[in-house]
């Protein structure tokens, strides 16, 4: 049996349990299925049966969140509003409206509070800005330095730097480092492998790959 030759009752009988939308797809299809899509009888009962049970279902539903619920969502907001709630006091008193009011003031006082003192405490923005790395430092700036040699050229230029420090050392105050070696070179302890390394790391790498990078270039 289609639907254009039931009768008009059992049609709104199944109308009534569709959507507006599904109503409406449903009378462009044909001249009899849109004269009881617009049919009174069929709005009217929407309204006043299929509506209100619908929504009596949805509020006794197991899917209708609680209080809990809804204070976790944070669409009830309050002080202690689930302990009030579950000891049966009304929840939106003058008293815990006010109370929850002072609140949000005191946390936004503290917030600001808390603000103000790193923004006061922080270090300048130029020296901020080198040391966490937003700005680039001198070796990131130069074009010819590809990105995957800039750790390589920070160790030499670091090495360079503690070479210079130590020729300064030693032109400086030569002959006090050499008596203060020779008063304290009973006390040191024998010098390791380990500490060697650690004080004096090997050029070996560093020279293989800059020889071979050469090499490269002038193939």
């Amino acid at each position: 049996m289609a639907l254009d030759t039931m009768p008009p009752e059992l049609l709104l009988r199944i109308y009534s349990y569709l959507d507006v939308p599904d109503v409406a797809a449903l009378g462009r299809t044909s001249r009899t299925l849109r004269t009881v899509a617009v049919d009174r009888a069929l709005h009217r009962t929407r309204i006043k049966v299929v509506a209100p049970s619908r929504v009596l279902h949805a509020l006794q539903s197991d899917l209708r969140p609680n209080v809990t619920q809804l204070c976790q969502r944070n669409l009830l907001r309050g002080l202690g509003i689930e302990r009030r709630w579950r000891a049966g006091l009304y929840i939106y008193s003058p008293q815990s409206v006010k109370q929850f009011e002072t609140s949000q003031r005191l946390q936004r006082a503290l917030v600001a509070s808390v603000l103000t003192a790193h923004i006061h405490h922080r270090p300048p923005t130029p020296s901020f800005l080198w040391s966490s790395r937003v700005l680039p430092d001198v070796e990131g700036s130069y074009l010819r330095i590809a990105r995957a040699l800039l750790p390589v050229v920070r160790k030499l230029k670091f090495a360079r730097q503690c070479d210079e420090l130590s020729r300064q050392v030693r032109a400086d105050g030569g002959p006090k480092v050499d008596a203060w070696l020779q008063r304290n070179a009973a006390r040191m302890p024998f010098e390791s492998e380990r500490v060697r390394l650690a004080m004096c790391p090997p050029t070996q790498r560093i020279v293989q790959f800059w020889e071979s990078l050469i090499a490269r270039q002038g193939a």
